[in-house]
């Protein structure tokens, strides 16, 4: 069979060769030589042409840039010739025509001499001079660099005049302190530009000019050999677009005082190639650099200059670099399918370019190419011909086996047709084994792929294969779905276009891979990375090197996972063990402070309540005093205790009028000690008459006493003398409230920080990172507004900011009216285990005019309210036998009458029996130590006609939960 498919192909394709050699031989060989000629002929005769306008335009260009070049020329000659020449002269006549302004430029005062008023019309003809305060009080008459900048402006202005390229020329004092313009913008133009900058003064705006590149280019480190220089492309800060400077340095002798410069906008270039004639092709005029100053397109006539010439060669010639491109020639040079001339404008660092591609050139030459069109349809006559003798032997018999191959292509069934010659029945047989074949392997490959990508793609992690050069060559689909990019966009792609590595990450990894070796492929690298779009994440990856037959590593396969996840869940693990650890230190504080509180609170009681007693019966001045000294340090060590109760509290928020100057000086007490022995002094110039505002006593508490101790370790740094100062004032519905230290202040990190949760600059046991962060918490909850302000060296000041309470809301509780001794009437039940304190509120509530009696057990208690019916019950929350709560139950079981004419007392506010007792009773609580004349009022309410009812409806919000 193979034999007799060979014999056929041969005789098939000596029979179709002898027909076509027959039929169009002859007349195809002489049309094809005689096209190629003519095209070639052609060609040179059009990049001929081309080339010869190209050096029209290079000639106008040379014209252009001559301007500049002699403009320049002529002012460097001048000033050197000035400076030279200026002994004896004394100072310019220009000088006469600087005034010394003032102005105001927004909240800038911007002192300076100028020459505005020269230009009463704005378009009038006149150079500009901005010179600094100080320079004219340095002036002698012979300041002889001030006085020849001043007198370059008539050469300027000549120069402008003979020449409509110029945009400005100017010269920039090296010493910062003036500069000529010409023609110059007004100066309050320029100096709102500078303002807007960032400038305060004319000196700062002269400084930032000289830090432009083309005053650098011009400094002696820069430019050694003294020559003129180009800049490159930049954006005129004054709006006039883009364009070039060309400069020069100034010296005299060896030393340099300045630059003088002129500058071409690029519209002047974008101008000559528009009025030249137009030809195929670009062509484009380009610095040293390959920036494009101006550019013309052949087709579309456009005369904007992009960026960079890279951006309008093609794609071929894009990567080739800069030297190769403007390398320069006498016509045109082929490179990559493209022709290229490239003409140097003299000695001046610009190129005239001028590149166009073979299809421009043949869209040009086709209408050229009509007799060769004739003498081509002579030869389709022919091969019709041709075509018709090879119709039944060949075309026919070939369309058949086309048809055919598709078919078995498309695993089709074969087209009904004729049956084909038996000359290519072995054809048609050996196309269908063949793909018969072929559809068995691509059944076995695609198995095989398919397996492969389905273990690559389900991976969870990631999988990605790069080139050494970093491209990448593949990538899963896990890993395009953890950096949010599409595989399609990702392949061939550099990896660092898209995923950035923290640097020291990168070198880490850089190592790791050079590091790789057939006998050691294999190297793990943990990397900090920075996604799209800016998210940062950790991840792992296992590279392993792919090596060839020579050892030469051709590729590197990378397995990696993300570890963010991990990384944040063990950080957010720390913090809640570190949180939870200091959750257990307060509740243990709390506990200890619920012990002091029951313990303290009860002698502190009876000291304040016979130290009252002994102020009122005292018959001497001396003694009153004495008795007066013994309850105002009783009651300061009551508050002291009320102070720690009220920082461990944990209770449902309390909101109603609260004084801030009283919040405050309760922190203050509280941290009066620590203060004093840190030698800290505190300014308390926070005014007693603020608004009061409707909030929970504890919880501001919290927030002053945070800001206070941050103050107090902020001070610790500093040698002194350690100042807090605390001011407050009144706005339209808002009190304001600031406290200030002296101490070292903050960078705009740690001020951006400040108020994160567990974020902390003090040491290891000063601070846990959560003050602030709660502080800021508890103000915004309350309608306000926690700031800060800080500078490094300058101290910090945190401001907070409250609403004003209502005027229509409640008063604080214990604001009762003085009662009249025996003014009241009824049985009242005492009930304490202190004995002490028992007997003095019986004393107390006896001087009213009331009957009293004392249980100091709750089961003492209940025996006398079954004998005896009581009209107000007054009892202790904690006791031995039986506490205020059993016996609160039991009376509302025995005595349901008496149980809303009870009073709690309590010296333990934090203790769980309080809250259970309170939930569903509202009986209201008096907290020890006992303020006597709280408690004859709360008597008082109770004992009203009205009854229980009346004084529940009249309670305070904080005495009746």
């Amino acid at each position: 069979m193979e034999t007799s498919i060979r014999r056929q192909t041969r005789a098939l394709t000596r029979r179709a060769a002898w027909l076509l050699l027959v039929a169009s031989l002859p007349l195809l060989l002489l049309i094809v030589g005689l096209g190629i000629l003519q095209y070639v002929e052609q060609r040179r005769i059009l990049l001929g042409d081309i080339a010869r306008q190209t050096e029209d335009r290079h000639t106008a260009l040379a014209a252009l840039l001559a301007a500049p070049v002699d403009h320049l020329a002529r002012l460097k000659a001048f000033m050197e010739e000035r400076l030279a020449d200026d002994i004896g002269r004394g100072p310019t006549p220009f000088r006469r025509f600087l005034r010394y302004e003032a102005p105001v430029i927004g909240a800038t005062r911007m002192g300076g001499f100028y020459t505005d008023h020269l230009r009463a019309d704005p378009s009038s003809d006149f150079g500009f001079v901005l010179a600094d305060a100080k320079l004219i009080e340095t002036l002698g008459p012979g300041y002889d660099e001030f006085d020849a900048a001043l007198d370059l402006i008539e050469p300027m202005r000549l120069g402008h005049l003979t020449s409509p390229y110029l945009q400005w020329s100017y010269y920039f004092s090296q010493g910062r302190q003036f500069v000529v313009i010409y023609p110059g913008a007004t100066a309050a133009e320029t100096l709102a530009t500078s303002v807007a900058a960032g400038g305060h003064d004319v000196r700062t705006l002269l400084a930032s000019w000289n830090e432009y590149d083309l005053f650098k280019l011009g400094t002696p480190r820069a430019d050694p050999e003294r020559k003129p220089y180009w800049t490159g492309v930049y954006v005129d800060a004054a709006g006039a677009g883009r364009m070039v400077t060309h400069a020069t340095p100034i010296y005299r002798q060896d030393r340099f005082l300045g630059i003088v410069a002129t500058d071409i906008t690029l519209g002047m270039f974008a101008q000559l190639l528009q009025h030249l004639a137009q030809t195929p092709g670009t062509v484009a005029i380009t610095n040293a650099q390959g920036q494009v100053l101006a550019a013309r397109n052949a087709v579309t006539g456009d005369t904007s200059a992009p960026e960079g010439l890279s951006s309008l060669l093609p794609p071929e010639l894009a990567t080739r670099p800069t030297v190769e491109v403007l390398a320069p020639s006498e016509g045109f040079r082929r490179i990559d399918g493209t022709y290229i001339l490239a003409r140097r404008a003299a000695a001046e660092p610009f190129w005239l370019i001028h590149f166009v591609s073979e299809t421009e050139l043949l869209r040009q030459l086709l209408p050229r190419f009509a007799p060769v069109g004739l003498i081509l349809l002579s030869l389709l006559v022919t091969l019709a011909v041709a075509i018709i003798l090879l119709g039944r032997h060949l075309v026919r018999p070939g369309l058949m086996l086309v048809r055919h191959i598709q078919a078995e292509a498309q695993n089709e069934a074969p087209p009904a047709a004729r049956v084909p010659p038996a000359m290519w029945r072995p054809w048609f047989d050996a196309v269908s084994r063949a793909f018969a074949s072929v559809r068995l392997y691509q059944k076995r490959l695609e198995a095989s792929e398919a397996e492969y990508r389905a273990v690559v793609e389900t991976q969870t992690e990631f999988v990605v294969r790069f080139l050494p050069d970093n491209r990448v060559l593949f990538a899963n689909e896990a890993y395009c779905r953890h950096i949010g990019i599409p595989r399609e966009v990702l392949l061939g792609a550099f990896a660092n276009e898209y995923v950035q590595v923290e640097p020291s990450d990168l070198v880490r990894l850089r190592g790791n891979i050079a590091a790789l070796t057939p006998e050691r492929p294999t190297s793990r690298t943990e990397l900090r990375v920075t996604m799209p779009g800016g998210r940062v994440g950790y991840e792992e990856w296992t590279d392993t090197g792919i090596f060839d037959d020579e050892g030469k590593l051709v590729a590197t396969q990378a397995v990696g996972r993300d570890l963010t996840e991990r990384k944040a869940t063990a950080l957010a693990l720390e913090r809640q063990r570190e949180a939870l650890h200091q959750s257990e230190k307060l509740a243990a504080l709390g506990s200890m402070l619920a012990g002091v509180a029951h313990e303290l609170n009860n002698p502190l009681s009876v000291v304040i309540g016979y130290s009252g007693m002994l102020t009122d019966l005292a018959e001497s001045e001396a003694m009153r005093d004495r008795a007066a000294h013994v309850q105002a340090a009783a009651e300061r060590c009551a508050r002291i205790v009320k102070a720690f109760l009220a920082m461990a509290r944990a209770k449902p928020v309390e909101r109603r009028r609260v004084v801030l100057a009283e919040v405050l000086d309760d922190a203050l007490t509280l941290s009066s000690y620590g203060l004093r022995t840190h030698s800290v002094t505190v300014d308390n110039a926070l005014p007693g008459d603020l608004p009061p505002v409707n909030a929970d006593r504890d919880q501001l508490h919290q927030v002053f006493l945070n800001l206070i101790v941050n103050a107090q370790h902020a001070l610790a740094v500093v040698p002194g003398p350690r100042r807090i100062r605390i001011t407050g004032h009144a706005e339209a519905g808002v009190v304001v409230v600031a406290i200030a230290d002296n101490g070292p202040g903050m960078d705009a990190e740690v001020q951006r920080r400040a108020f994160e949760p567990f974020f902390t600059t003090k040491p290891q046991g000063m601070g846990t990172g959560i003050g602030l962060a709660v502080s800021r918490g508890i103000v915004e909850a309350h309608g306000g507004s926690l700031t800060l302000a800080s500078s490094i060296g300058q101290g910090a000041s945190f401001t907070i900011r409250l609403p004003t309470a209502p005027s229509a809301q409640l008063p604080d509780a214990g604001a009762c009216e003085p009662l009249p001794p025996r003014s009241l009437s009824g049985q009242v039940l005492v009930v304490d285990d202190e004995e002490e304190l028992a007997e003095l509120i019986a004393e107390r509530l006896a001087a009213d005019g009331l009957e009293i009696d004392i249980a100091t057990s709750g089961a003492a208690a209940v025996e006398l309210i079954r004998s005896r019916a009581y009209d107000v019950l007054i009892t202790d929350l904690r006791m031995p036998d039986m506490d205020g709560s059993q016996l609160i139950a039991e009376v509302e079981r025995i005595a349901p009458a008496l149980l809303h004419r009870s009073i709690v007392i309590t010296g333990d506010a934090l203790g769980p029996e309080l809250d259970a007792t309170m939930t569903d009773r509202r009986l209201p609580v008096l907290e020890k130590p006992l303020d006597f004349d709280a408690l004859r009022g709360a008597v008082r309410r109770l004992l009203r006609p009205d009854g229980p009812e009346g004084a529940l409806a009249d309670m305070p919000e904080e005495a009746a939960p």
